[in-house]
């Protein structure tokens, strides 16, 4: 099997407005993920290593979510809940290695959250949704 690069992109909300917006509930993932991971890091890392480890373990996946540990769970659905409420968009987190995953080009690195239910489809693009396929594509150069 050939081995190529694939196109992604992420409509990234600042990690600091998360925070901002829904202070508890971030504070309670962090809490979550550092209380039911402890096990697994050691002691000398950081609430945002903690939050990466919960992420790339669990959350980033799409249904990922459901086989994190019952604490993480509920926290995370309660801060995307909050969100939501505050916002009206939908929460998703994810995290990027750029330097052994991506480019030197990427703009995301690290955890990020990113957000759905940004755009809409104009009248005419509602009459052709379901022939029209967005596509991805890299180009080197």
């Amino acid at each position: 099997m050939g081995m190529g690069f694939a196109a992604a992109y992420a409509d990234v909300f600042p990690t600091d407005k998360v925070e901002e917006l829904c202070p508890d509930e971030y504070a309670g993932l962090l809490r979550a993920a550092a209380e039911n991971l402890d096990g697994e890091l050691d002691e000398d890392t950081s609430a945002e290593d903690t939050l990466r480890f919960a992420v790339t373990e669990y959350l980033q996946f799409e249904g990922g979510e459901t086989d994190a540990p019952e604490a993480i769970q509920q926290a995370w659905r309660a801060l995307c809940a909050k969100f939501e409420a505050v916002t009206g968009l939908t929460l998703a987190v994810g995290y990027h290695d750029s330097e052994d995953a991506g480019s030197r080009y990427d703009e995301v690195g690290g955890l990020y959250f990113a957000v759905d239910g940004m755009y809409q489809l104009s009248p005419a693009g509602e009459r052709w949704r379901d022939v029209v396929q967005r596509k991805q594509f890299v180009t080197f150069g």
